[in-house]
């Protein structure tokens, strides 16, 4: 099923909130993930860079989880060449990747 882009735009208020809501849940030290099951760039690199961006985001970091996937993971899915805004989240794309669209994005906060 695809979405219309007014369910999209919804989703991505809903997905704002949910994230501005976790960050309070974080530790100091702790992380906070976000992933989607999509390749729209406006629900994945965009939520975290405005939310970096954020009152609730500046005591966050993007960490660089293409130094940790496996090196299995990053042969099979071509993603050290992966070209993404913030340098360190991951997309999985169904033509590059064989797979499902994915997003991944890990901040820790300070």
């Amino acid at each position: 099923m695809r979405a219309d882009y007014q369910a999209i735009e919804r989703l991505k208020i809903l997905q704002e909130s949910i994230l501005q809501e976790a960050a309070c849940l974080v530790a100091s030290g702790g992380w906070l993930y976000y992933t989607t099951c999509t390749i729209n760039p406006d629900e994945n690199s965009g939520q975290i860079k405005k939310f970096l961006e954020s009152d609730r985001g500046k005591d966050f970091s993007l960490d660089n989880l293409r130094l940790e996937l496996p090196d299995a993971l990053m042969q099979t899915y071509d993603i050290s060449a992966e070209s993404n805004e913030l340098h360190g989240d991951v997309s999985l794309l169904a033509h590059r990747d064989g797979s499902d669209g994915f997003y991944l994005a890990r901040m820790r906060r300070a």
